[in-house]
């Protein structure tokens, strides 16, 4: 209760703050978004993206925002937000390795001639294998052609020669 001659302090509102009107925006949530479309995100809500930290997760794709240092929410614009992004399975980046030997002598077209020039690819289970240049037309092979195989994956793999576009050779190979 209030007394005669008791002094009454009175705080008068403005209102209420509007986010339009002032320094302060939304953070938005970039978490389980590719690191590209979160920065973007971040940077056109008017903050900054800090530190980028990569770490292993068993079941997060590679390159997908973990975690952020500021949830969302509403912060002062040009606040710094840090980000956590995954690097994958700690095996993704394992590859698996064999080798196989191409004997020139082989080489035949369907007609059963032997094949004497031509741009050589290798395809292991549909994928290009890099060539050694030496080895890049059969017209500069030497002799027989050992390459190194890898693949992200281990065991039976199905190894392709293509000369001239054309699959002259088919084998399995074994990747460990």
């Amino acid at each position: 209760m209030v007394s005669k001659g008791d002094t009454i302090k009175l705080t008068v509102s403005r209102g209420q703050k509007t986010v339009e009107n002032s320094n302060i925006g939304t953070i938005p949530n970039v978490e389980g978004k590719k690191l590209d479309k979160a920065q973007q995100l971040i940077s056109n809500a008017g903050y900054s993206v800090g530190d980028t930290r990569e770490v292993y997760d068993e079941e997060i794709e590679k390159g997908i925002v973990i975690r952020q240092t500021i949830k969302s929410g509403y912060a002062p614009k040009g606040t710094t937000i840090s980000l956590v992004v995954s690097k994958g399975s700690k095996d993704a980046d394992k590859k698996y390795k064999g080798t196989y030997t191409f004997a020139k002598e082989d080489l035949m077209d369907e007609e059963g001639n032997p094949i004497k020039s031509g741009t050589v690819v290798v395809l292991l289970n549909g994928s290009s294998q890099g060539i050694d240049p030496e080895y890049s037309d059969v017209s500069k092979w030497p002799g027989d052609y050992t390459m190194t195989l890898t693949s992200d994956t281990k065991g039976k793999a199905t190894i392709e020669l293509l000369i001239d576009g054309k699959v002259v050779k088919t084998d399995k190979v074994k990747l460990k």
